[in-house]
């Protein structure tokens, strides 16, 4: 990697610090989309209609684990 291949992981992992490339990765907090799971099942099991939507924070963590993209994929010829 990353000649062939990117790779984006969409959790963070303590192991990331000791990889040789840095991996890239979404770091985001897991705890708010959870309640807002539990909160959908909850008004679910009752009967009551839930299509709330709901956005998390997230933070996009580069790596050496993304290339640059090949030149025909970037509209070379």
């Amino acid at each position: 990697m990353p000649q062939d291949v990117s790779l984006v992981c969409d959790d963070p992992d303590p192991a990331f610090a000791w990889q040789v490339p840095t991996v890239a990765h979404i770091r985001w907090q897991a705890e708010p989309c959870v309640r807002r799971l539990v909160r959908w099942a909850e008004n679910t099991a009752a009967g009551r209609a839930d299509q709330r939507k709901s956005l998390a924070k997230a933070e996009f963590v580069g790596g050496g684990t993304i290339g640059p993209a090949p030149p025909t994929a970037r509209g070379a010829k």
